[in-house]
């Protein structure tokens, strides 16, 4: 029998907590500074995600999705962007 041993909540609260306020967000758009304020509701609701994927062994399809978009970062013309 195999048991499964992921992360704990203090895991991920620490992990939480080390990503940068500015760090653009994703196709979700939930902005870091929103997961900060959420609390050991988030942490418990993070957990209980991450003990779902352990167990299932398969990862939501819209998590393997990624959207690039240019940023303009004050050089040069704002519409000649590059990704």
């Amino acid at each position: 029998m195999n048991f499964i041993v992921g992360p704990h909540t203090f895991d991920i609260e620490i992990a939480i907590e080390s990503i940068r306020n500015n760090k653009a967000s994703d196709k979700d758009s939930i902005c870091i500074k929103l997961c900060k304020k959420g609390g050991q509701i988030l942490i418990n609701m993070l957990h209980s995600i991450n003990k779902m994927i352990q167990i299932e062994e398969k990862v939501p399809k819209e998590w393997k999705t990624n959207i690039r978009a240019p940023v303009y970062k004050y050089k040069g013309d704002k519409l000649q962007s590059k990704l």
